[in-house]
Parts: structure tokens; C-alpha cells; sequence
């Protein structure tokens, strides 16, 4: 081999075909690749296992802070169970969200405590005794708390009247009865409705069913005129736009709205029955028919303080303008404070031919029994004389009637003179 042949051989690079030891032999020294392992099924379990506890925790403390969320930005504070709440002189600001934990105002300290730090409240909140809801949005209790000490709520239950607000103000120590029911006779003067209220000759109050059934947080130094001011101004609030204009559809007057609305009221404890009611109160008036509503009896016989548990035949002849067993039509002015579902049911009745109604003594619950004709009337009303109840076990005077019987005896002449 000549030397220029063997410098080219020298030159080549070495392949796997020109590698010495290329063939089966050199095979055999070639690393086997291993198989993948499989993991142990325990091993896949547990794995599995702390994903899902992962998961769980990430769940639960997204779930928690969208709740101290929620509490946080919640701007309403409607309806809710009242709680009085202390908060002692002396008390920090971690005090005071763990008592409003504590009575159920708050559900959790940090929300509070953060509203309260990036608020104008901060180092404001005063000492005292406060009446508070479950269900108050945290700016409202900050309100509450950092005015003046000692701020109660009054609340005027649906179906009270301004005779009966001022018994609960004096027994709750706000201002005597007197300040307030004279603060609510001088408002009428200048009510936004002056111009069709009645006469003051022929009424209690003139402004008698204005006083809207709410939760009102008052200060301390309350006055009767400032109460005042504050029910009514609630009052033109919520007889809103839209129920003025229905009203005006029915060809009545918001005075007319109320007088019926709080008879309404006050004949059912059921709130399904409002709408029923409400077409019966019609229903009589085109009839010419005495309304005969035991509601306008009592609230004349007691001056508006209601408390009479029945009405006897003497209470009927009771000569008051209120009296609908002596006068036709409606009475001289509302009879309480009817809430907006009574009021809405006035203005929205339910369509029906019925004439009489009457307690269900079978059920015993509030509910009532609704009839077209006195004759099915006075059918059930001997069915309940029968039915032994709490109420017919009680004892009666012997010589009165019940009002019961006075109007069935009234509706049967007139259905008599029908004929």
C-alpha cells in the first residue's frame, strides 16, 4: 500500500460500518434500555388523595373569603331579628367586633374591623346600649354606633295606630304619648296630603294610618316633632309613584286607599287574605250595604288603643262615626297603620262575589271562611257554635249579644228587603 493510500485511510472518518468489532459481537455490548416502571397503586391513591384535600382547602378558603367579602360590601340592612347590644365604656376596637360577633350582629371580626379602619368612623365609636339587627350592612351599625350613645330603635308594628305608637314610646322611656301624638297633630297642617284629610271634628288623629310600620333608630335627644317628621317623611317614600297613580285609577283618594287598607288589616291575620277583603269592602259598598266590620266597633270604643278581645251587642250601638253597624260606607278616616300589602291589595283586589266572612274556628289559625249568600254565612257560624274551641268554652255575659249575631240579624233583613 503506497503511502499516499494509507495517509487517505488514516484521514477516514470511523463509521459503524468501518468500526473495528462491527458486527454481532459488538451487539452484545450495547446497553438494554430498562421497561418504565408503574407507579404502586397505594402510591396513585395517595397522590389522588392529597389532590382532593388540596382542593377541599382551596375551595373552603375561597368560599370563606367571598363570605368576609360579601359581609364587607353588603350596603342593604333589611328586615332582621332586633338584638340590644352593650358595647362597655373602655372598650377597643377588637372588643367591639367580638361583642358584635358574639350577638349575632356580624359573622366574622375582620370585615368589621377593616370597615371600620378605612372609614370616617374610625375612633368614633361611642359606649352605650344600641339596638342592632342580624341583618345590618356594617356601615349601618357603624352609623349606629358612633353617634350618640345610648341610640335605641323604635319599631312600629304593621297595624298600630298613632294612639298606640305613643303608649310604646312612653313605656319604652323615648318621650311621654302626649309629645308625640301632639307633634302628630300639628303636622297635619303642613302634610304633603293636608288637602284631603278629614276634618278634625271628625276624627282621633288626621293623620291616623300615615304613621308607616317601620324600624326607625332614634338619638337620644329625639323630640316629638322630629319622630314625626320621620314616620311621615317614610310614609310619602313609600306610597310611591306608581301606587299614587293606581290609586287614581280606582277613582280614589290615598285617604280612601288607607281608610280601606287598615280596615283590611286589621280583619285578618293572614296576609293571602288581604286581596279577598279588600274586593269584599267593595263588594258591600255597591250592595248599600253596611261594612259591619268589628275592627271600626273596637277601634271607636278604645280610641284607637284596640285591646278589647270581643265585641258585645252594646259595643255596636256605640254612636261613633266609626261605628259600620250604625253608619253606611266607609269610616271617617283609617283605623290603624296598614302596611304596603295591605295597602297593595286595595289597590290590586282579588275578583270574587263574596259578601260575609268569619273566623275559621275549625282551624283555628286567623284564617277565615269567605260566603256569597247569609244563608251559607249563618249555616257555618251555627257549625262553629257547635265546634267546642278555646274561644266558645270561655265564659260570656248572659244578658249581651255578640257582635256575630247583630250582623247576621242586620244582613238578613237586608237581604229581606232584597227580595
Amino acid at each position: 500500500m503506497s503511502e499516499e493510500n494509507r495517509s487517505k485511510d488514516l484521514e477516514q472518518p470511523v463509521t459503524s460500518s468501518n468500526a473495528p468489532g462491527n458486527g454481532p459481537l459488538h451487539k452484545r455490548y450495547q446497553p438494554e434500555q430498562e421497561p418504565p416502571r408503574k407507579k404502586h397503586p397505594v402510591l396513585k391513591a395517595i397522590g389522588r388523595f392529597f389532590l382532593l384535600v388540596i382542593f377541599i382547602i382551596v375551595s373552603l378558603a375561597m368560599t370563606f373569603v367571598y363570605s368576609m367579602w360579601h359581609e364587607y360590601s353588603r350596603t342593604t340592612s333589611a328586615g332582621g331579628e332586633a338584638v340590644r347590644v352593650t358595647i362597655p365604656k373602655g372598650a377597643t376596637s377588637r372588643d367591639v367586633a367580638r361583642i358584635l360577633q358574639q350577638d349575632g350582629i356580624v359573622r366574622y371580626e375582620y370585615p368589621f374591623l377593616v370597615k371600620l379602619y378605612l372609614s370616617e368612623y374610625r375612633g368614633r365609636i361611642r359606649y352605650g346600649t344600641y339596638q342592632l339587627t342580624n341583618t345590618m350592612s356594617l356601615e349601618d351599625i357603624l352609623k349606629i354606633i358612633t353617634s350618640t350613645g345610648n341610640e335605641l330603635t323604635l319599631s312600629i308594628p304593621e297595624g298600630y295606630t298613632i294612639a298606640r305608637i305613643g303608649q310604646k314610646l312612653e313605656e319604652e322611656g323615648v318621650m311621654t304619648a302626649a309629645e308625640f301624638t301632639q307633634a302628630m297633630e300639628k303636622a297635619a297642617a303642613d302634610f304633603a296630603y293636608a288637602s284631603i284629610l278629614p276634618s278634625k271634628d271628625k276624627v282621633f288623629y288626621q293623620l291616623e294610618g300615615y304613621a308607616y310600620p317601620s324600624t326607625y333608630y332614634l338619638t337620644e335627644d329625639i323630640t316629638g316633632e322630629g319622630l314625626a317628621d320621620k314616620i311621615l317623611a317614610e310614609f310619602k317614600m313609600r306610597f310611591t309613584g306608581t301606587r299614587q297613580d293606581q290609586a287614581k285609577a280606582k277613582n280614589m283618594s290615598v285617604e280612601e286607599v288607607l281608610i280601606r287598607a287598615s280596615m283590611v288589616q286589621m280583619e285578618t291575620q293572614k296576609e293571602n287574605e288581604f286581596p279577598i277583603i279588600a274586593q269584599i269592602i267593595q263588594n258591600r259598598l255597591d250592595k248599600k250595604m253596611k261594612l259591619q266590620f268589628d275592627s271600626t266597633v273596637v277601634y271607636a270604643v278604645t280610641n284607637g288603643l284596640y285591646g278589647k278581645d270581643q265585641v258585645l251587642y252594646s259595643d255596636l250601638k256605640y254612636d261613633s262615626p266609626y261605628n259600620t253597624y250604625l253608619y253606611e260606607g266607609l269610616p271617617p278616616g283609617p283605623i290603624c297603620s296598614p302596611s304596603l300589602k295591605a295597602i297593595d291589595a286595595v289597590l290590586n283586589p282579588e275578583p270574587n262575589n263574596f259578601l260575609f266572612f268569619q273566623e275559621d274556628a275549625t282551624k283555628d289559625d286567623g284564617s277565615n271562611l269567605f260566603f256569597e249568600t247569609y244563608e251559607e254565612h249563618e249555616a257555618a257560624s251555627k257549625t262553629a257554635e257547635k265546634a267546642p274551641t278555646a274561644a266558645s268554652t270561655q265564659a260570656e255575659p248572659a244578658q249581651e249579644e255578640t257582635a256575630a249575631q247583630e250582623a247576621g240579624e242586620s244582613d238578613k233583613e237586608k237581604e229581606q228587603e232584597k227580595k
